[in-house]
């Protein structure tokens, strides 16, 4: 359970029980199986703060190797996820470090919080290690005989928040122990780094535990390839409507993410829009796009119509969907200034 003296960074033990308590409360209720995504880049106690509350409420954890799209885009797609916590400042999901900032209300609650539960940890490859609560608990117990924390200790965690080789070592264990954990390693007892700023640390008697980040395999580009494009008939108040189907070999998703593609907004603009106005103009230069708004992700496979609306002899509006979804909107100014077609 969370000791009393237990501290990450300048929030005490009492703050993050009572964040803990509020957090679960927020969360959908358990079913079986269910996950929470977990997407933290910079702050350590919202992520602690996201566990405990994700394990008090029945939740297994599902940690992407990174908070970044091409890795939490796949964790996200899983039927199983049911909620999101991150410190982004996105709109979506939960901002723990939001909520963390919130005053406490109330008396401080004392009830006991687990600091063990299950755990999914999702590899850039796209490999899964599922860890049981049992298996945490063990590794947990493990890394408080090694590291011989205690009351006062200071461990220093130098690895991205929720990183799941670290949690143990950099979160767990401290909290258990009543040590404080910080993001520098100056004046350290233990400091739990990637392997790399592990060995360049300068000598010192701190215990350091290296941790391998994950390695994003190397992605091998299709080749570029025009789309074919379809003339269909327009809409009413439409000069062109073109349509196409985006294959799942286009070169636009490669990286882009793995395990979750989808076509990037540069890459709609170069590939289905001047395609199209060059089809219903000629070899027009393209100075400027405005207005740019995606709405909706365009994959593997997708067929879609990109409709072309002149408002000005220089200037058309677009809009790229796929049956009745808009996917993207947007506004072509011709010109020799800016961005030129390829």
């Amino acid at each position: 359970m969370l000791h009393g003296r237990a501290r990450i960074g300048a929030v005490d033990a009492d703050a993050l029980r009572g964040a803990v308590l509020r957090l679960a409360a927020r969360l959908p209720a358990p079913t079986e199986g269910s996950h929470i995504a977990f997407a933290f880049d910079r702050d350590l106690a919202a992520a602690a703060v996201a566990l405990l509350a994700c394990w008090q409420r029945g939740h297994a954890a599902a940690l992407p190797a990174s908070a970044r799209r091409r890795h939490l885009g796949p964790v996200l797609a899983r039927p199983e996820v049911v909620a999101l916590l991150h410190d982004t400042g996105a709109g979506t999901g939960i901002d723990v470090a939001r909520l963390l900032a919130e005053p406490a209300v109330g008396a401080v609650d004392h009830s006991a919080l687990a600091l063990v539960g299950p755990v999914t940890a999702f590899a850039p490859d796209g490999s899964v290690v599922t860890l049981a609560a049992a298996t945490v608990a063990a590794r947990l117990d493990q890394a408080l005989a090694e590291l011989a924390l205690r009351p006062g200790r200071n461990v220093a965690h130098l690895c991205p928040p929720a990183l799941p080789d670290a949690l143990v070592p950099g979160l767990l264990a401290p909290l258990a122990a009543g040590a404080a954990v910080r993001a520098e390693a100056v004046g350290a007892d233990v400091v739990v780094a990637p392997r790399a700023a592990a060995a360049a640390l300068p000598g010192r008697a701190a215990r350091v535990v290296a941790i391998d980040l994950p390695v994003d395999p190397p992605v091998e580009v299709p080749r570029r390839r025009a789309l074919p494009f379809a003339a269909v008939a327009a809409a009413a108040g439409e000069h062109a409507r073109f349509r196409t189907t985006v294959p799942p070999d286009h070169f636009g998703f490669a990286g882009h993410f793995r395990g979750y593609p989808v076509l990037s907004g540069a890459v709609q603009l170069h590939e289905l829009v001047l395609p199209c106005l060059h089809a219903a103009f000629g070899p027009v230069a393209v100075g400027a796009f405005q207005d740019l708004k995606f709405l909706a992700r365009i994959g593997p496979g997708d067929t879609v119509d990109v409709a072309l609306r002149t408002v000005a002899a220089d200037r058309c509006e677009f809009t790229i969907a796929r049956g009745d979804t808009k996917c993207s909107t947007g506004r072509a100014v011709f010109g020799t200034t800016g961005t030129a077609s390829p």
